[in-house]
């Protein structure tokens, strides 16, 4: 059995503002919700779970504090970082294949989106 210590220090942060900046960077348009903006870039919403520091998951899940409550606000909600997440913790290498999947996916998907600036 993995120890919720030994996941937990395996995992790189992912601060809100970096993760908002990240969002706004590839997707640009309020008119999708948290939720549609998560699917849009291939994180399927049982990855998305509160983190409690003695819980022991699969070091797969990527654990966002309190993000079910907010998955159908509009995605500027969560641009302008105006909710309460405290953080995004990704196992390492998790971390740089989602960056890059989201940067992927966000470009071929996403590409002939109306813009608008933040």
């Amino acid at each position: 059995m993995i120890k919720a210590k030994e996941i937990e220090k395996n995992r790189v942060p992912l601060e809100l503002d970096e993760f908002a900046d990240l969002l706004k960077e590839e997707i640009q348009d309020s008119q999708y919700t948290v939720s549609e903006v998560f699917d849009k870039v291939g994180i399927p919403p049982q990855y998305l779970s509160r983190w409690k520091k003695d819980d022991v998951r699969p070091p797969s899940y990527i654990e966002i504090a309190g993000l079910s409550k907010i998955l159908e606000k509009p995605v500027e909600y969560l641009i302008y970082g105006s909710l309460d997440v405290r953080h995004v913790l990704l196992p390492t290498v998790e971390y740089r294949e989602l960056l890059a999947r989201i940067k992927n996916i966000a470009e071929e998907k996403l590409r002939d989106l109306p813009k608008y600036e933040i």
